[in-house]
């Protein structure tokens, strides 16, 4: 068996035909080459497989695995399954790693063992027209990142790089969709030894769509009053699980995927 690589990139992707063929060659444009990527067909009804299974034929580094629909938290779950980097990363299907994205937080995380997790900022594209709308950069230390953890995700998970003993005793809730990754870093951000941080400078282009479903919506309430439950913050800071309504009231959803 080959030897495990530094980073398992896991990309979960569903009809994802129009958009994954360059998603995957944003990682073969990657400045740092130790990587095995894990790619997740999550039943998908148009030509995506076919796409996966012909680059996959020249891409040694890229496997596939298929599975029936289950949406993206099982599809990343299988990934963390196979993953044998010694760091995890993520990207979805519809999303571009800039060239450096790897190298930097591969550098970063290798320099400072006491971050768990690692993300960063990123360029928000709009899917429709492929437009840039401007750059996203969040807050970078885990202070910051804590305190307003039950108001904003506190990363992007197209740019995450975790270390894989994260992942040890942690999965993505399979009924949490599609807040699974902010609902993973709400359980985990008051565990002994956890510390987040992001890069200040963007390491993807991120697919923004224009109108985020009122479903979204209700997860992210679903996912708050959980959370607030386990900490035994319920009901004094109830308000929290009552913003997202708020926020799809004032806000234009498609100004922001987070």
């Amino acid at each position: 068996m080959a030897a495990a690589p530094t980073v398992s990139i896991i990309v979960p992707a569903y009809n994802a035909v129009a958009t994954v063929r360059e998603c995957l060659a944003s990682l073969t444009r990657q400045t740092f080459s130790d990587w095995e990527a894990w790619v997740i067909d999550d039943g998908s009804t148009d030509d995506t497989l076919v796409v996966l299974r012909d680059i996959a034929l020249t891409e040694r580094r890229l496997e596939v695995l298929v599975q029936q629909n289950q949406r993206q938290a099982v599809a990343r779950n299988s990934g963390l399954a196979k993953a044998r980097g010694r760091y995890i990363a993520f990207l979805d299907a519809d999303d571009l790693a800039l060239p450096d994205r790897l190298s930097k937080q591969v550098s970063f995380l290798e320099k400072h063992p006491e971050v768990t997790v690692l993300g960063g900022g990123r360029i928000d594209v709009d899917a429709a027209t492929g437009n840039e709308r401007g750059t996203f950069l969040p807050p970078e230390d885990h202070e910051t990142l804590c305190s307003r953890i039950f108001t904003e995700c506190p990363f992007s998970t197209s740019t995450v790089m975790a270390r894989s003993s994260f992942f040890e005793r942690r999965q993505f809730d399979p009924l949490m969709p599609p807040c699974e990754d902010h609902d993973l870093w709400l359980r985990s951000y008051r565990d002994s030894g956890i510390r987040y941080h992001n890069l200040p400078e963007p390491l993807v282009r991120y697919s923004c769509k224009r109108h985020v479903p009122w479903s979204h919506y209700r997860q992210m309430g679903r996912m708050y009053r959980r959370a607030l439950k386990e900490e035994g913050r319920w009901p004094r800071q109830a308000w929290f699980a009552l913003r997202p309504l708020l926020a799809a009231l004032r806000f234009n959803p498609g100004k922001r995927r987070d």
